[in-house]
């Protein structure tokens, strides 16, 4: 029922998908399927309409998580609380979520995940106008998403890094980083890649 529920959240039956992902989660409850239940509660999550529903949700999840010992979810779902908090404007609260997942993240070597919480750190750095530590993090979570091949990383987080650096006056820096972005992504026939490469044109 996660998936059908999926299916229905795509193509924007919101009704449709809220009623298959609560009866998934009463089956998983019901089963005993935690792996089915943390699944059900995130894309309620997702799907929420309100903050504090969300949260609810996403909670849910972090309780399961640890339940199991499954610490990738844990991160993951960290993480999610923390876009969650930042989307309401508390940046101090937010940034203990990441960090949380970003401990957790270097402990058990997830490189990608690694990048992603690197990036939202990022971006909470720059709300604070600390533009040294947004550009360090920013850097980083850029170098390890090529590092690992992430590209979806190596796309958005190029991009915002090569924005940062062109805004500080650092050309040429800017365009190393536009050029190897594009290529990983040009090669990996990444959909966007062409918007680097329009971008390195207008530079």
């Amino acid at each position: 029922m996660n998936n059908i529920g999926e299916v229905y959240r795509k193509h924007g039956g919101y009704d449709q998908a809220w009623q298959y992902l609560k009866q998934s989660l009463v089956l998983s409850q019901d089963t005993g399927d935690k792996r089915g239940e943390i699944l059900a509660h995130f894309n309620l999550g997702s799907l929420a309409k309100n903050k504090d529903t969300a949260l609810y949700h996403m909670e849910q999840c972090l309780v399961i998580g640890r339940e199991i010992g499954d610490k990738q979810w844990e991160s993951k779902i960290l993480d999610n609380i923390g876009v969650i908090i930042e989307n309401e404007g508390d940046y101090d609260r937010a940034i203990q979520y990441y960090e949380q997942s970003l401990t957790i993240r270097r402990g058990i070597g997830d490189i990608q995940g690694i990048s992603d919480s690197l990036y939202n750190m990022s971006i909470i750095a720059q709300e604070k106008e600390d533009h040294k530590l947004a550009f360090e993090y920013k850097s980083e979570a850029w170098k390890l998403a090529c590092q690992v091949g992430y590209i979806k990383g190596v796309f958005e987080y190029g991009y915002s890094f090569a924005l940062m650096l062109v805004k500080a006056g650092a050309k040429d820096e800017c365009l190393q980083v536009l050029r190897q972005s594009y290529e990983l992504c040009k090669a990996a026939n990444y959909r966007r890649a062409e918007e680097l490469a329009a971008l390195i044109q207008q530079l």
